[in-house]
């Protein structure tokens, strides 16, 4: 009979809302490339003046009823994605001034505006909230004039990947303790990157109670009338 013993041993539309974002927490991730989810040129339809237009940005497949590229999955912005590092260029027609505003799906606007315009192509790099909800959308976008657009990602925030532990136990090692004798042994070293959590000691004998274990050493002494095996190993754990 064996006896068992552990011991254990945004586009938020001001760039200044990045800090937020890192304050609860969420992580940037650049893209490889940056990725154009949207451009009114290619689809033939400039943003009406005082007109929102939905974008969808994650499980989708192709941007291309957007104007943007048809290999959406090949952008890598996860459907996990809290907020959205954003290039805006907005393209208005000669002479046309006003405002521009990214935001949210059908979320409130934020104080000020994403870019103004007057004339002439101007590009913003912006930090935007994106919305989670079950909308196939997460970005909505308004002008104050009739414009066209161009939006590019070139990277996103989202929540750091949970650590999961990973634990594996040692072989044994066994010595032989002979009756009436008392014997240590001591457990194989954990593996490189994981770190030592318990020491586990084993006996074949009720007649052989562990005197001590400390460490990664078990003590006990045989009481028996006949030999019988100590043995000790570690669990050992990382953060993966």
């Amino acid at each position: 009979m064996n006896i068992f013993a552990k011991a254990c041993i945004a586009l938020l539309v001001l760039v200044s809302a990045a800090s937020a974002y890192a304050q609860t927490g969420n992580v940037y991730k650049a893209l490889n490339a940056r990725c154009r989810i949207a451009d009114s040129r290619v689809i033939s339809s400039p943003l009406p003046a005082s007109t929102v237009r939905n974008l969808d940005v994650t499980a989708i497949s192709s941007y291309a009823t957007q104007g943007g590229t048809a290999d959406a999955a090949g952008c890598g912005i996860p459907t996990t994605a809290q907020a959205l590092a954003v290039s805006l260029t907005v393209l208005p027609p000669a002479g046309a001034s006003g405002f521009f505003k990214i935001f949210p799906y059908l979320g409130a606007w934020q104080d000020g505006n994403t870019v103004n315009f007057s004339g002439v192509g101007i590009t913003n790099d912006v930090i935007v909230r994106e919305d989670t909800g079950p909308s196939a959308a997460e970005l909505s976008i308004y002008s104050s004039a009739q414009t066209d657009y161009v939006v590019d990602v070139v990277g996103y925030f989202e929540p750091p990947a949970v650590p999961t532990l990973s634990c594996v136990t040692t072989a044994n090692t066994t010595v032989s303790v002979a009756a009436g004798a008392t014997q240590n042994v001591i457990a194989p070293v954990c593996a490189s990157g994981y770190v030592p959590t318990s020491t586990n000691c084993e006996s074949g004998s009720w007649q052989m109670p562990f005197v001590f274990v400390n460490g990664g050493t078990c003590s006990a002494q045989n009481n028996g009338g006949s030999a019988a095996e100590l043995r000790a190993s570690r669990t050992c754990c990382r953060v993966q």
